[in-house]
């Protein structure tokens, strides 16, 4: 109750005391305010020394504000500066609506600008109040940022939204995870790991949905993860071992898979729950060897065979398939953090949480011990059971 007092006595005395008519924001209309959702941020390919962003905003039709309705129309404005700041004012002092961007949700960084570094293009948005921390961060890989928004985005189809439904669809599908923008300051402040950020793509509309309405010359689809060492770009993991890594960094979800029965059919999987543990042999201070276990559970959704796979024969050769596969997942993602040449698995992290003592002497040379150190995978997998069916459609007995 005090506090709320003397908010309020601080409010009076602002507006009795003469104060400046900006001591309080300024207000606007709803149709004044053009809202921006998601940023793009390019090495200029004219002049590299700028920085070229790219602005992706909705705002409201004028007659639907008339109305009181909510129809929103997408804009697409690009502007270069000498530094994001600087295309940022720009922005300002040639728009015709007011931006804001407190509202931002994504930003979405070129390949180029990550060779260069990302530390010379994150700044603005941390340092800068406006933005939010919870801004989520991607890559456009094999285009421009500003090639993704304005292909992507049409007068009534945004950008965002196909965004925000990626996230959903990688909790259920394991195929990326989404990185805020303070986990990726957390990230770059580590002297031992990679930064990782998840990757998109332009996706041609070929497709078998039927949409109604304008539609986008393409749109996004997520592409693995791109890999940041001192900062920059140096390489990717591509989507097909991407469930690798979230297994190896205990980011896992859920997720799809479809293995073969004995039978040579298909039968698919959800993989529902999954947990991996890492255990570490040393020989007095040198860590000779790594071990990831993987133990995962799952239930089946669908087979094609008529076949009853729930024999205990059948359940062994699929939770054997499951292995395999999974396992060559996670082998390629440490495979391929070596050859890179830096620890983008996050094993540094983990060493210095469960072996403080011994990682004060491990982490001057970590990425030499990392690029030799003998790493092994073991998958436990289990069938728990085959959702509410326990025989196939069309079953005999005897099959």
């Amino acid at each position: 109750m005090r506090r709320v007092s003397l908010l309020a006595c601080i409010l009076v005395s602002a507006l009795l005391c003469g104060c400046k008519k900006d001591f309080f924001p300024e207000r606007h209309e709803i149709q004044e305010i053009e809202i921006i959702n998601v940023i793009g941020v390019d090495v200029c390919r004219d002049d590299p020394s700028m920085v070229e962003v790219t602005f992706l905003s909705s705002r409201q039709r004028e007659s639907s504000v008339e109305s009181g309705g909510g129809t929103r129309i997408a804009q697409v404005s690009t502007m270069k500066g000498l530094t994001v700041y600087d295309a940022k004012l720009k922005l300002r002092k040639h728009s015709d609506h007011v931006p804001e961007f407190s509202h931002v949700q994504y930003t979405i960084f070129g390949e180029d600008a990550l060779k260069e570094g990302l530390v010379k293009f994150i700044d603005c948005f941390v340092r800068d109040a406006e933005f939010r921390f919870t801004t989520e961060v991607y890559v456009a890989r094999g285009c421009t940022a500003k090639e993704m928004l304005q292909k992507t985005s049409t007068g009534d189809r945004f950008l965002a939204d196909r965004l925000e439904n990626l996230d959903y669809d990688s909790h259920l599908l394991s195929r990326i995870t989404p990185v805020s923008l303070t986990e990726i300051v957390g990230m770059l402040d580590s002297d031992t790991s990679a930064a990782i950020v998840p990757a998109l793509r332009l996706r041609n509309m070929e497709h078998e949905l039927v949409y109604t309405g304008e539609l986008p010359e393409s749109e996004v689809a997520t592409y693995g993860y791109a890999v940041l060492k001192d900062t920059r770009l140096v390489g990717f993991f591509d989507e097909n071992i991407s469930r690798g890594y979230s297994l190896l960094t205990n980011e896992f979800g859920h997720s799809l898979i479809v293995v073969e029965d004995d039978k040579g059919m298909k039968v698919t999987l959800s993989i529902n729950d999954a947990k991996t543990d890492t255990e570490a042999s040393f020989d007095g201070d040198t860590l000779n060897h790594i071990t990831y276990r993987a133990d995962l559970s799952c239930v089946i959704l669908e087979q094609q065979s008529r076949e009853n796979i729930l024999k205990p024969e059948s359940l062994k050769h699929i939770e054997q398939s499951l292995t395999e596969t999974i396992k060559n997942e996670m082998i390629a993602v440490i495979n391929r953090s070596k050859a890179l040449g830096v620890d983008a698995i996050g094993l540094g992290r983990k060493m210095r949480l469960t072996h403080p003592l011994r990682w004060n002497k491990l982490k001057n040379d970590w990425s030499e011990t990392f690029t030799d150190l003998d790493i092994s995978v073991e998958v436990c997998s289990r069938v728990l059971n085959s959702m509410i069916i326990d025989e196939p459609q069309g079953h005999r007995e005897g099959n």
